[in-house]
């Protein structure tokens, strides 16, 4: 498998909710949803020994959440397990928001983001650095206090109207191409006129060795190597919020949601993604709510798998 650049690292989120969409490719049985939204912020499908474990949060302004630190520093303070948290979605992209640490390469995508363009935004609780709450503003409206890697996280992203997808008589076909993140793979890809700052191809595969426009369907998988995690964030008309929702699972059932998202909001949402495809799986904590840090990928590499995870019994979104 091949990774685009130095290494496409973690943010660690951790999601139920409740959503019927939401399929586990990887196991033949498929778990119920934990709780509902009013005591965890997302649905997770899928049972422990799966491959992936995939999930959809609730659409919410923020959530409240924990951070995890990179594998350098947990091995420095002997962190084997995390408490409190629900388990793992998204890997952040080579930076850590419990030390500072950003990788060069994130500063050079980040300077590429326009200032419409959205990152993400970590509001610390008073007497504890780790929690806090997750939301996502526009670069535009970070303040001289907000700094990338210290309360400031980075996506790459593109609207939904920029990813080359079509409907042919019923039938949503999508535009992908030879992946260039992982060997015989492909990646969707975004339409030649797209102003995204962060290439055509999207980081996020499927296996096959196609180059055209394919049926959806045909992207329906969710393991080691099809399907991803992404956040959609969208402007709420009515309430003017800024709106997301995290998601790990096909390309199909991805497509299909910022589809729904489209139309319910009447809106064009953005898909932002932290790591790369499914090189990262995602599974749950403990019943204890404990997160057994030596799953984590890339543990060699000290400045990947920071990231954070939601916390189990909040009233969702604040």
């Amino acid at each position: 498998m091949r990774i685009s650049f130095a290494t496409c690292v973690a943010c660690i989120l951790i999601l139920l909710t409740a959503s019927s969409s939401c399929q586990n490719h990887s196991s033949n049985t498929l778990a119920q949803p934990i709780s509902d939204s009013a005591t965890y912020p997302l649905t997770i499908c899928g049972d422990k020994s799966a491959d992936q474990i995939c999930f959809e949060s609730v659409v919410a302004h923020q959530l409240k959440a924990r951070l995890i630190p990179n594998n350098g520093r947990r091995k420095e303070l002997g962190i084997t397990k995390i408490s409190g948290v629900l388990g793992i979605t998204h890997f952040f992209l080579d930076f850590d928001l419990t030390t500072g640490y950003v990788h060069p390469y994130t500063i050079n995508f980040f300077n590429k983001l326009g200032l419409k363009d959205f990152v993400l935004k970590f509001d610390r609780t008073p007497g504890d650095s780790t929690l806090g709450y997750v939301s996502y503003i526009r670069k535009e409206q970070m303040q001289e206090k907000d700094k990338l890697g210290q309360n400031i996280g980075f996506f790459r992203q593109w609207k939904l109207s920029e990813i080359d997808y079509r409907e042919n008589k019923g039938v949503i076909e999508i535009l992908v191409k030879p992946s260039t993140f992982s060997s015989a793979c492909v990646s969707p890809q975004a339409k030649a006129e797209s102003t995204s700052a962060f290439g055509h191809q999207i980081p996020f595969w499927c296996e096959g060795y196609e180059d055209g426009y394919f049926p959806l369907e045909n992207f329906s998988k969710l393991d080691r190597h099809n399907g991803g995690t992404v956040v959609v964030i969208w402007q709420d008309q009515k309430s003017g919020q800024i709106l997301f929702q995290d998601i790990h699972n096909s390309l199909l059932e991805v497509m299909k949601r910022a589809i729904a998202i489209s139309k319910e909001y009447n809106t064009d949402p953005v898909i932002a993604i932290s790591d790369a495809g499914p090189m990262a799986n995602k599974f749950l904590s403990s019943e204890k709510h404990e997160l057994d840090c030596t799953k984590f990928p890339l543990v060699n590499i000290p400045h990947a798998g920071a990231g954070f995870g939601y916390v189990p019994g909040q009233e969702g979104s604040k």
